[in-house]
């Protein structure tokens, strides 16, 4: 009898350890749990940003797994550490004076834009794609650091006037 009591205690603490999916129901402060679906996210959660949210970071912040199809911005005194995958799909993620390290995959099917070097600044360990011809901004000052490998696909051929960003 104590034994399977202890099993079913090991069973129930695993399954509260392993990574909890949060989504965005508004756009508002990472920290503000109205944000949220349930909870703040923390260092387990994987976070998924809504096509129409805007959220933003002002302080250090943690997660899993984070998709954004919405906007994340990561203002002046903020930082996010992804322990997981980062994906952008169709949204942006801008770092305006804020900081982010990835450790997995990275995976840019919408923006990234790095406004206000050198404070704003991104940090990847895993392999970073570009695969769906979108745009990776980088304004003056602003700094990429990576250890993995990088791979973009070639923009679509058209004849247009690069205008350089200020």
């Amino acid at each position: 009898m104590t034994r399977c009591l202890y099993i079913l205690v090991l069973v129930s603490l695993s399954a509260c350890l392993q990574a909890q999916s949060v989504f965005s129901i508004t756009s508002g402060r990472w920290v503000d749990i109205t944000t949220w679906s349930g909870i703040v996210p923390d260092s387990t959660s994987n976070v998924s940003i809504g096509f129409v949210h805007s959220d933003t970071i002002d302080s250090a912040t943690f997660c899993n797994d984070l998709t954004i199809y919405g906007e994340l911005v990561i203002d002046d005194g903020g930082s996010l550490y992804i322990g997981g995958d980062l994906f952008i799909y169709g949204g942006t993620l801008n770092i305006d004076s804020g900081k982010a390290a990835v450790i997995g995959e990275t995976q840019i099917g919408g923006n990234l834009d790095i406004v206000d070097g050198p404070n704003a600044y991104i940090q990847f360990s895993g392999s970073v794609g570009n695969d769906f011809n979108t745009n990776m901004v980088i304004h003056e000052g602003g700094v990429i650091v990576y250890s993995g490998s990088m791979s973009f696909a070639p923009a679509e051929e058209e004849e247009e006037e690069i205008i350089p960003v200020e």
